[in-house]
């Protein structure tokens, strides 16, 4: 596990980001695809775990974490892009803006988490969390 966790993962990293080319992204039409492929995958998932959250009685503040938390890309999204690439399903410019969005969106799941949990955590009364405390 140490081995491809510390070694084999992080170049697999790197090998995908040499193989994306952002320069093939050219022009407004194309940033403006970027903007808009970011924002669908993001309003999709995010809001669809919101619903199904509240559904399930989730208090609010948590479905929307929940939503951000499963609004990340990974190793998987990366790997189907890169069979895509290989297997000339995609071209250089549809799978940069698939990479970088697959970047955005993992990038802002920790500010988005935290600025949640500190809203949240200026509103809770913290007096009563504490181990030995019992409801009797």
């Amino acid at each position: 596990e140490d081995l491809v966790s510390g070694l084999l993962l992080p170049l697999y990293f790197v090998s995908s980001g040499l193989k994306t080319d952002v320069a093939t992204i050219q022009g407004l039409q194309s940033w403006g695809l970027l903007v808009f492929v970011t924002f669908t995958a993001c309003f999709g998932k995010i809001v669809g775990t919101i619903v199904v959250s509240l559904l399930c009685k989730v208090p609010f503040n948590e479905s929307l974490v929940l939503g951000f938390l499963m609004n990340s890309k990974g190793l998987v999204e990366l790997i189907v892009l890169n069979i895509g690439k290989d297997r000339k399903v995609l071209n250089d410019q549809t799978f940069a803006i698939m990479v970088l969005m697959a970047l955005l969106t993992t990038f802002m799941t920790t500010p988005l988490v935290l600025a949640v949990y500190k809203r949240k955590a200026r509103k809770s009364d913290y007096k009563y969390r504490t181990i030995e405390r019992k409801n009797a």
